[in-house]
């Protein structure tokens, strides 16, 4: 078989290993997803720690964060938030493992509460929450709509929606998350309007890769 013959086998694997990467990083599984979470853990600490920056954490705040991952901004809320209450949803169970186990003291003494879930779901009263945060995973939204009325029907009036996300890369690496492209930036700007928010704004800063954060409130 010739080098060029290899070719297309070889671009195709390249594609398989990629689609098989988005897929533990939407839904981290077994082994390989207890793995995307650790790497999660110090590849996405300086876009965690931005947007708890960002929105403003206040001593008795009480603050959901979905898709938590393995609970990095988790534990930066809840020392932030000392009289607070910090809730977490994800739908991997190997991320809700992680994320318990790295925040097992604030989830002993009832601070904190972390359960398998997705955004479209939310075990909350109306106007229960200050603030939500989604980091890195809006893009994996099935029904982003859908999700945004929901989150805006546990926030509290005056809340605050923050959604952090990594910026697509002009070239893609193989372990490197996927981003979002200008385009949909804009395409999350309007649903965001549409689920009837308010005073958006958007702030891309540079934490090692290019991250945008979108402020949005009810």
């Amino acid at each position: 078989m010739t080098r060029n013959e290899m070719a297309p086998r070889q671009i195709g694997g390249e594609q398989s290993k990629r689609s098989a990467l988005r897929r533990q990083f939407a839904l981290p599984t077994g082994f390989c997803g207890w793995l995307v979470g650790h790497y999660m853990a110090v590849k996405n600490a300086r876009m965690n720690h931005l947007a708890v920056e960002l929105l403003d954490v206040q001593p008795d705040d009480r603050i959901l964060e979905i898709g938590f991952g393995p609970g990095i901004a988790l534990a930066l809320l809840a020392t932030r938030a000392p009289r607070g209450f910090i809730a977490g949803i994800d739908p991997s169970n190997v991320m809700v493992r992680q994320a318990t186990r790295r925040n097992r003291r604030a989830v002993q003494t009832g601070q904190m509460e972390v359960r398998q879930g997705t955004a479209s779901h939310r075990p909350y009263g109306d106007c229960f929450l200050d603030k939500v945060l989604a980091v890195n995973n809006f893009h994996h939204w099935t029904s982003p709509e859908h999700d945004l009325l929901e989150v805006r029907r546990v926030l509290r009036e005056g809340g605050m929606l923050l959604l952090t996300f990594g910026m697509a890369l002009a070239k893609p690496k193989l372990f490197a998350p996927p981003g979002l492209t200008t385009e949909q930036v804009e395409e999350t700007k309007a649903i965001l309007e549409r689920a009837g928010y308010r005073d958006l704004c958007a702030v891309e800063r540079d934490v090692g890769r290019q991250v945008m954060t979108i402020r949005a409130m009810k």
